[in-house]
């Protein structure tokens, strides 16, 4: 069997999933908003502190490249000037 088939709690929120009561219990606690709360995930309900954690939660749901996606999503762009654009 693999790891993926012995993961018998399922968030029903996203596409998360453990065999640990407690740590889905800790998961389901995040998608509730908090005064910690900077991220949230686009695709969910899903709110954390940090963008690491945002990072690592954007792979559930199937971003390849978790850092471009979210650079492009909150429309962010390199320092280095393009040639013909004014600041």
């Amino acid at each position: 069997a693999s790891a993926s088939e012995l993961c018998t709690d399922v968030c029903t929120k996203c596409p998360f999933k453990t065999n640990d009561k407690n740590v889905l219990a800790a998961h389901l606690l995040q998608h509730q908003p908090s005064a910690q709360s900077i991220f949230k995930c686009y695709f969910c309900p899903f709110f954390v502190k940090d963008e690491h954690e945002l990072i690592q939660h954007l792979v559930l749901h199937g971003i390849s490249d978790p850092e471009d996606y979210i650079s492009k999503a909150m429309g962010c762009k390199s320092p280095l000037p393009e040639a013909g654009t004014n600041p």
